[in-house]
């Protein structure tokens, strides 16, 4: 069984009908938060958990997350959650091995994210992602690394903000771009998001990656994600969703991640 796969190539493979690539319903857009709700819900299950457990691996975490997923009655595609901890997340595509995951325990960043909808033909996904340490008190360089990686984001949802019209390339360049001033060149190794679908929470539009020079749509959900992959030492990502409204407005469907949470 693989495990934990996510695709991030950010191209637009996606078994939507046409009629699912249309702007979303109010109906829609309200089933999608509904999704968010209940994954953020989830996020906060899954750490006081690890709290509470003290020593708790990876695949221990992530059945607990899909069957929390299923009782909240929703569904997904692509094995519905990563959970990476320490040197697993350098990896954007990591899945564990059955029975040999790694430990969480304190020192480490942990990543979790989830992805899933509303047991519902007609809803659209939500997919999400969160940083944590696992300790008391993250070093400097690990809060450093979270911080950066935070702006990246921030700079791209700002402009976006304050330019509806703005496409995909443009957005990915803005993260990129400050990441690499932040001296993280070239570890960011996929595209910065994608529009949301129904059948797969890769959509069938737009992409907010280097090829994608095409304004976003309107009425439609997307993710910003920017990351940092280190081989071999560690990954961290942070994982928004925003719906663009018709007259351009940006409006943040799940919770923006400030700071960089703690698990103790």
């Amino acid at each position: 069984m693989r495990l934990g796969r996510k695709i991030f190539n950010m191209t637009s493979k996606t078994t939507d009908s046409p009629a699912k690539v249309q702007p979303w319903t109010a109906g829609e857009l309200h089933l999608h938060k509904q999704a968010v709700r209940r994954l953020e819900t989830i996020f906060q299950a899954a750490t006081a958990l690890v709290s509470r457990k003290k020593s708790f691996t990876e695949e221990q975490l992530y059945n607990f997350m899909v069957q929390k997923m299923r009782t909240a009655q929703m569904t997904s595609v692509n094995n519905w959650a990563i959970v990476a901890y320490g040197k697993s997340a350098a990896d954007p595509h990591y899945r564990f091995a059955p029975g040999k995951s790694r430990t969480i325990k304190p020192g480490h960043f942990l990543l979790l994210d989830i992805w899933g909808k509303i047991n519902r033909p007609d809803a659209p996904y939500a997919d999400i992602t969160h940083m944590y340490f696992v300790g008391k008190r993250a070093p400097a360089r690990f809060q450093k690394l979270w911080n950066d990686l935070r702006d990246a984001r921030d700079k791209a949802l700002n402009h976006l903000s304050q330019n509806a019209t703005a496409h995909g390339a443009k957005l990915h360049a803005l993260s990129s771009d400050h990441l690499d001033r932040c001296g993280y060149k070239n570890l960011f190794i996929h595209g910065l998001g994608h529009d949301l679908g129904h059948d797969h929470p890769h959509g069938p539009g737009i992409n907010l990656s280097p090829r994608f020079r095409r304004s976003l749509e309107r009425g439609r959900g997307y993710t910003i994600e920017p990351g940092i992959y280190k081989s071999g030492q560690f990954g961290l990502r942070s994982e928004i969703n925003l719906f663009l409204d018709h007259h351009g407005r940006v409006q943040t469907t799940s919770t923006l991640q400030h700071g960089l949470q703690l698990i103790h």
